[in-house]
């Protein structure tokens, strides 16, 4: 199935009726148009690596803590292990 914008002769200004004229797309304006969605795109990817960016920061922050935490539940039975041995009870 065709779809009508595909197969609409006005839409790059081929046929030129009274009521139905496109403009004519010109290489400044399609130059221009090029150009802005580069820099729309620049700003997206821009934003995009913000937030990215942010995202690991946090998942960092997170992992640094679950290190901390190993570390004392390491600790713990480090020291329950030296308790058993010399025979004292926890409180």
């Amino acid at each position: 199935m065709t779809m009508w914008w595909r197969s609409n002769p006005f839409r790059f200004g081929i046929i030129q009726g009274n009521s139905h004229m496109t403009p004519r797309v010109t290489l400044e304006s399609l130059a221009v148009m090029v150009k802005e969605g580069f820099e729309n795109s620049a700003k997206e990817m821009a934003d995009f690596r913000a937030e990215v960016k942010a995202e690991f920061d946090r998942v960092d922050l997170r992992l640094s803590q679950a290190a901390y935490r190993f570390e004392v539940v390491d600790l713990e039975n480090r020291v329950d292990y030296v308790e058993r041995r010399l025979g004292i009870s926890k409180l």
